[in-house]
């Protein structure tokens, strides 16, 4: 029924010579899209997880991020590696300092949205400077998605400043995902063109190995050609509209509708020469080839069209979007077929089979390869479909071997500059480092900073740590991704810091220039108050420590301690101190004025005032500011002066000792001589 439908059609083609609108048709469709549709490497979508379903864990993810963190979540990121062989020194520290000042200025790209960097964030000091220090990361987020062409351009124009900017002996390279999805799409495109030129040069070998003929090439070439130009057009104008379709569908349509469309044209080009070699006209031949041919393509293009439809059923909506686009394209590779084939078929008549164009009878085909292998199949065909079987299932073993890959930097070259800066990363990061896996954790109820709700994340994060190929787990209880943090919210790791500093104001009772630093903060009590508190808080969180001794034994310590504190500290004022001192220098003063005291005084009166000179030096040396303070330069002065007349005054009261001591002698002579007894 198809057949004789066919055979109708193409008389009424013929007849009104419609097969010449087809081919103007089809030129000007394909002229036309090529020149004014947009390329699906420009509308299409490249980033894989736009198409993943609504409910996946990813996309949930990131709806949460973007509403609690709105400020930490980018649509695009990309990373500045610096690195020295050397180390980073200062001069490559101003110029990264340099280079952020301008990736914020207005100067830089427009779709660049933050810029993260040890100059604004120096608590990221570890996360993003090496631990040999040779290599620094600056991380660029941008407004919008990695492989798009806005983000592509944005990536070019800040190569292109680092390129013109960079200093001799420091390597700069812009890679992560931004980076990776520039030299990428780069990548595709190159890859494309040698895809084309490839498929084209191998459809034409293979024309010449079966017709020997340069012209009949042309007619599958055109067909083709304009059936690409046409689909991709269509497909371009959909990606434009809003239909989510991958950017690597162009490189897909190639293999497809030159694949496809290179059977499609053997089949009828075959089929018309055969007609010819029987003594049919030309008109006649087209008509008997697309009778009898065109069922069989139609049949081959309905079970492919089936199966790319059959994926419009994925949930993931890059294989739901292609597998309609792939269909759409064998649809119209199989129109070009059945029209735009029949009408170059007419146009060049026997002239196709140029220069064996006179010699195209039909012969039977009775030896020859083909033949035998003809009767093979007709007379054995149990054993040959075994045979095929067998050869088709032999690769099988090896798949359970295969390993899938999902790393879109393999496929970018090694020379480009994301591959060279991933190469650098890894030797001096952790690979995570540049795309890390981000967990989050929703509770409508809980408050993450109450103990239980802290302590389930210390369990999940330590079965993350657990999984293999889990470098470090950076979360609330750990910023940097080591144990220091998450001890100290644990309440032995609080204790153990909480001695630590008490350890510490003990041993500065203990030493004098260390606890006169402590004593010159603005209240030094607050500590105490603070470990009180702390203290306090505890015991209404955990009841039984309250009965635990060393628990008490603490609270009554920082009774005593926050009494010494107050005390000392008072007498660690220097005003105090000073006061001190001329309580002491009057005291000695009047003691130099009373001759009677003066002579009481035991040991050497001048110890006091080396005591004193020694205090006012180690003073100036805790205070070195007090040296340029005239009051300082008098006490010294007025020391001096004390001690020269102590000096004096020792003598007088060595010679006054001595005069008082005979005048004593005399008395006791004296009255000796006034009592007969004792003269006698």
């Amino acid at each position: 029924m198809l057949e004789r439908w066919l055979h109708t059609v193409g008389r009424l083609v013929m007849k009104h010579r419609l097969w010449i609108g087809f081919l103007v048709l089809w030129v000007i469709a394909a002229v036309g899209l090529a020149v004014m549709a947009p390329s699906l490497t420009e509308v299409g979508v490249m980033n894989e997880a736009s198409f993943l379903p609504a409910d996946s864990a990813y996309l949930k993810a990131k709806e949460v991020l973007k509403q609690e963190f709105p400020d930490q979540v980018a649509e695009g990121q990309g990373i500045l590696l610096l690195y020295d062989p050397q180390g980073i020194d200062e001069a490559d520290r101003a110029y990264a300092q340099e280079l952020v000042r301008w990736l914020t200025s207005p100067e830089a790209p427009e779709e660049i949205e933050q810029v993260v960097s040890v100059f604004d964030r120096p608590e990221l000091e570890e996360m993003l400077i090496s631990e040999d220090g040779k290599t620094m990361l600056v991380r660029v987020d941008f407004s919008t998605m990695e492989y798009t062409p806005r983000t592509n351009e944005a990536v070019e124009k800040i190569r292109a400043h680092v390129a013109e900017t960079a200093p001799q002996g420091l390597e700069i390279y812009f890679t992560g995902p931004a980076g990776i999805g520039k030299d990428l799409m780069e990548a595709m495109l190159e890859g494309m063109d040698r895809t084309t030129i490839a498929t084209i040069v191998l459809v034409v070998v293979v024309l010449l190995l079966i017709y020997r003929s340069p012209v009949a090439s042309l007619v599958p070439l055109t067909t083709i050609t304009a059936a690409f130009l046409v689909a991709r057009g269509i497909l371009g104008y959909a990606a434009k509209a809003g239909v989510e379709l991958p950017s690597m569908l162009d490189s897909l349509l190639i293999v497809l509708i030159f694949g496809i469309g290179t059977d499609y044209c053997l089949f009828l080009v075959s089929r018309f020469r055969e007609e010819i070699g029987r003594g049919n006209g030309v008109a006649e031949a087209v008509l008997r080839t697309i009778a009898r041919v065109g069922p069989v393509i139609i049949a081959s293009a309905a079970t492919v069209v089936i199966g790319f439809l059959g994926m419009a059923v994925a949930s993931f909506r890059m294989t739901r979007t292609i597998g309609p686009a792939m269909a759409l394209s064998v649809v119209i590779t199989l129109a070009a077929g059945l029209s735009l084939t029949p009408a170059l078929l007419i146009l060049f008549g026997r002239r196709l089979f140029w220069p064996l164009h006179r010699r195209l009878e039909f012969r039977k085909a009775e030896r020859g390869f083909w033949s035998r292998v003809g009767r093979t199949v007709a007379n054995r065909p149990v054993l040959t479909a075994v045979v095929v079987a067998a050869l088709l299932l032999s690769p099988y073993p090896a798949w359970s071997q295969m390993n899938s890959a999902f790393n879109l930097l393999e496929e970018v070259p090694k020379d480009q500059e994301s591959a060279k800066g991933f190469e650098v990363l890894e030797e001096h990061f952790s690979t995570g480092e540049m795309a890390p896996l981000t967990v989050v954790l929703t509770s409508p109820q809980a408050d993450w900073l109450e103990p239980d709700a802290l302590r389930t994340v210390a369990r999940i994060a330590q079965s993350l740590e657990d999984v293999d190929g889990v470098d470090k787990v950076r979360h609330i209880l750990s910023p940097a991704g080591d144990s220091g943090v998450m001890e100290a919210f644990r309440v032995d790791g609080q204790l153990d810091e909480m001695a630590g500093k008490v350890r510490g104001i003990l041993d500065a009772f203990e030493d004098p220039a260390g606890f006169a630093e402590l004593s010159g903060q603005e209240d030094p009590t607050e500590a105490f108050d603070l470990l009180r508190d702390y203290l306090t808080e505890l015991g209404e969180k955990f009841p039984a420590v309250k009965d635990d001794a060393r628990y008490q034994d603490a609270l009554v310590t920082l009774d005593d301690l926050s009494d010494r504190m107050a005390e000392m500290q008072e007498l660690l004022r220097v005003d105090k101190q000073l006061a001190m001192v001329a309580d002491a220098v009057e005291g000695m003063t009047a003691s130099l004025s009373d001759p009677k005291a003066l002579a009481q005084t035991k040991g050497d009166p001048a110890e006091g005032f080396a005591i004193l000179r020694d205090y006012l030096t180690e003073l100036a040396q805790a205070y070195p500011e007090i040296k340029d303070d005239p009051a300082y330069a008098d006490a010294l002065a007025v020391l001096d002066e004390i001690e020269s007349a102590l000096g004096t005054m020792r003598e007088q009261i060595f010679v006054s000792s001595q005069l008082r001591t005979f005048a004593a002698g005399m008395e006791e002579a004296a009255s000796a001589l006034a009592e007969p007894q004792s003269l006698a």
